[in-house]
């Protein structure tokens, strides 16, 4: 993939939120209550955790979303600034506050969400600068309806761009509906075992695949966790291995993780299944690391775990 179209090589589209993150020994159960053993406020955000992972692994990333006018929307602006991601196409709102997510954490990283909504992604096609777009050469589309993504292809697609969309959960779990009309404008379908199911709930990960790329996915790649990846495009099924961790901190983040790394991958050139092998090695990084980005590697990072973890 040639990277002298401009100043931008990606541009991920989704949302910034803070998370307010509390560490617990075990999730609450239902009606249950639990003491948080620490809880602090930091940068995070889908799309963003995955505009600050590329950046981190030398892409050249640009971020579009909503971002309030408001104290938090100030603390998020600073931090792209500082993970060098340019937010010039983003739009500051003072109508909106900034997206809070709240995220329990228990001793094995295993977590739980709520999120409260805000200043989030663009969901009209008049917030999204056309030129702006057309500076990159791989868009990274996350937690917005299919109609946008829609609208983007049209406007992006060429034989040299690159389109991944990735859901979310919220969306996912409106069902495959408006999804079939997008898929053939993708390059690639990013979901999460559990988005998958929500897509196809009576299918398992493999058999949903193929369903998704028959409908007209190019590539449609599901995560399963510390079960690895599984692709699925014209050359068949292919499962992609995991790393192995010592210690799991902190799941959070981890599919934002693999995302900014296999952008990364296939920013330098390489195929799509060797980008998602280096995906998974951040992720396996990040897991190691409490919060969304502190654990997200820097490319040499990146290349000495590789080196030192050699999968069979």
């Amino acid at each position: 993939m040639s990277r002298s179209k401009g100043d931008i090589d990606a541009i991920v589209i989704g949302a910034a939120a803070m998370d307010m993150l509390a560490w617990v020994d075990q999730l609450p159960s239902k009606d249950g209550i639990e003491l948080a053993r620490q809880i602090e406020m930091r940068p995070g955000g889908s799309g963003a955790n995955v505009a600050v992972a590329a950046s981190r692994l030398g892409a050249k990333v640009g971020f579009i979303a909503r971002i309030s006018s408001d104290q938090h929307g100030k603390t998020l602006l600073k931090e792209f600034k500082r993970e060098k991601v340019d937010t010039s196409a983003c739009l500051i709102r003072n109508d909106l506050p900034t997206a809070i997510c709240f995220i329990a954490i228990d001793s094995n990283g295993d977590r739980s969400m709520v999120a409260l909504g805000g200043a989030g992604p663009v969901d009209a096609f008049g917030e999204l600068d056309r030129e702006y777009l057309g500076k990159a050469h791989l868009l990274y589309v996350t937690d917005v309806e299919p109609e946008i993504v829609k609208f983007t292809a049209n406007k992006f697609q060429n034989k040299n761009n690159f389109l991944i969309y990735s859901p979310g959960g919220i969306i996912a779990s409106k069902g495959l509906g408006g999804l079939t009309e997008v898929l053939p404008q993708i390059d690639v379908l990013l979901l999460s075992q559990n988005e998958a199911h929500k897509l196809l709930p009576t299918l398992s990960p493999q058999i949903a695949a193929e369903k998704l790329h028959s409908l007209g996915a190019e590539n449609v790649v599901i995560t399963l966790g510390s079960h690895g990846v599984l692709l699925c495009n014209t050359q068949g099924m292919t499962s992609i291995p995991s790393f192995p961790v010592d210690r799991v901190v902190d799941t959070t983040g981890a599919g934002d993780a693999l995302a900014g790394g296999m952008i990364a991958g296939l920013l330098k050139g390489n195929s799509l299944s060797a980008s998602i092998l280096a995906g998974c090695a951040a992720a396996a990084i990040k897991i190691a690391q409490p919060g969304a980005r502190m654990g997200l590697p820097n490319q040499k990072q990146l290349n000495n775990y590789l080196s030192a973890h050699i999968l069979e």
